[in-house]
């Protein structure tokens, strides 16, 4: 069954896999992870975090046997994969918050830059997406390490990718 879009300054959720995504109306320039919190509960979004950062761990492991296991968790990128395809500005917020909980090392910093970073500069190209990541670069050192893994600049304008590349050169 379809349900009409969210009118101005209405927002719903809806649940995609474990995680809850909001359905904002498109005057609604942002939505933060806070309107998550409160509407759905933060433990979806912290449990997806935690499950793509055991991901990362089982799946980069040298033992075989761990490798096996990374496929129990991978529901955790697929569903990263779908709230960067399905909310970009709400993305922004919680990759922030991955690059935050990121194992300490750059492989897993790279590992977020390169995959769910990426998508989204190359799959959202909009002003508000593109402002989000260069707030989230400014303020964050371990994101803006992230983003230096992304490889954008033949995908998005390049007044964009120099705005963007002022946190570094990629690795």
């Amino acid at each position: 069954r379809h349900r009409p879009p969210p009118q101005p300054g209405q927002v719903r959720h809806r649940r995609i896999g474990r995680v809850f995504l909001l359905c904002a109306a498109p005057t609604i320039k942002s939505v933060p992870v806070e309107a998550v919190v409160r509407q759905c509960g933060m433990s979806d979004v912290e449990e997806m975090i935690s499950a793509f950062w055991e991901h990362y761990r089982l799946f980069s492991s040298t033992r075989r046997s761990e490798r096996l296991l990374a496929s129990e968790y991978s529901w955790a990128w697929d569903e990263m994969d779908e709230l960067v395809r399905q909310q970009p500005r709400l993305a922004v917020e919680v990759l922030n918050r991955a690059a935050r909980a990121a194992p300490d090392d750059w492989a897993a910093l790279a590992y977020l830059g390169a995959g769910p970073i990426e998508d989204l500069l190359v799959w959202h190209g909009s002003e508000d997406v593109f402002d989000a990541v260069e707030s989230a670069a400014s303020t964050s050192e371990r994101f803006s390490r992230a983003l230096r893994c992304a490889w954008y600049d033949e995908h998005i304008p390049a007044s964009v990718a120099t705005r963007l590349r002022r946190f570094g050169d990629p690795f």
